[in-house]
């Protein structure tokens, strides 16, 4: 009796397999592509989070900066660093309360860090992906034209002359804007995305 079954021919396996193997390279690219689409909203929340987190902290402790004395505010500035005198929260025996601290924020050596000053091994870090960042330093505008109120310097106080130098070593600025970069990439640290923001302080809107 004659076998009826019916083989496969060479042209059909072929013809199966490249019909597998582009539906194989299909479903790789589609689910390629989910994961890098995911890995882009990760990556992009972690940015906004971290610079989040650096300008809120930020603001936090400018928001009690307070004269340190007559004469002598104690807020210096830079284009990469700032010093100045704050209220900040403290704990001893697991109780939370006040107490004058000396803050200290720096960029070196592509590290951004929070220190207090008035304590030993206070130093703090934030995420590495922070590149760069600056400081300015806001006064009044002496120009009744002018298109804002804020004339902005990159120290604090200024050098010269020595009559506002003076006068700006015995108070604090208006704002602080500050602005700083962070790494889209953080294997190949290249590209990067700013981020400004502009923090007023409390104290005379008159004074210069």
């Amino acid at each position: 009796m004659l076998n009826n079954k019916k083989a496969f021919t060479l042209v059909e396996v072929l013809l199966a397999s490249a019909i597998f193997a582009i539906l194989a390279v299909g479903l790789y690219s589609l689910f390629y592509s989910a994961i890098r689409n995911y890995q882009k909203i990760e990556d992009s929340s972690e940015i906004y989070n971290t610079q989040r987190l650096v300008f809120s902290q930020i603001q936090r402790d400018l928001r009690n900066a307070f004269i340190y004395k007559t004469g002598d505010s104690g807020f210096i500035g830079s284009s990469n660093k700032l010093d100045f005198y704050t209220i900040t929260n403290a704990y001893k025996n697991s109780t939370l309360y006040r107490e004058a601290a000396q803050i200290e924020y720096a960029f070196n050596n592509n590290a951004l860090t929070r220190q207090i000053l008035t304590k030993e091994n206070a130093q703090s870090s934030f995420s590495s992906q922070v590149k760069d960042l600056s400081f300015e330093y806001a006064r009044k505008s002496d120009d009744p034209k002018a298109s804002s109120a804020y004339v902005w310097q990159e120290v604090w106080p200024v050098e010269a002359p020595q009559d506002i130098s003076l006068q700006q070593k015995a108070r604090l600025p208006l704002a602080l804007r500050v602005k700083i970069f962070i790494s889209l990439d953080k294997a190949k640290n290249t590209d990067t995305v700013a981020f400004t923001k502009v923090i007023p302080l409390f104290c005379d809107v008159n004074e210069k």
